[in-house]
């Protein structure tokens, strides 16, 4: 059995072989934050060949589960000139390290919606 590791803007619950992955970002209305992709490419690096846990629900906090990208963060990025677009560069690739992950997981991945779900948040 995996030892699930500390994370930084996630709470996870392992019960009865099935993980659940709460976004805990409502200020930020759950957005795909940097810190949240790592949090989630982490875990499910970790748990991809550990046959004790069975599945993932993936659900958000206060009511929101996913604002989608963390818009202020790349305006920031974006305003912040040449240097700037490698970070936006490395998020983008990190988004879609988190995407293609929950696409080929090869356990059940269900996303619990409740309130706002929105543009990559889908």
């Amino acid at each position: 059995m995996t030892n699930l590791p500390e994370t930084r803007v996630t709470n996870l619950d392992l019960n009865n072989e099935w993980l659940t992955i709460s976004f805990n970002q409502p200020e930020k209305r759950n957005a795909l934050t940097e810190e949240l992709t790592k949090d989630i490419n982490e875990v499910f690096d970790l748990i991809r060949d550990d046959f004790s846990i069975r599945g993932v629900t993936m659900r958000g906090e206060g009511g929101i589960f996913c604002a989608g990208g963390d818009l202020k963060m790349f305006k920031s990025d974006f305003q912040g000139g040449e240097k700037n677009l490698k970070d936006v560069r490395k998020a983008s690739e990190m988004t879609g390290k988190f995407f293609d992950m929950i696409n080929s997981f090869p356990k059940p991945v269900i996303m619990l919606a409740e309130g706002a779900a929105m543009a990559g948040g889908l």
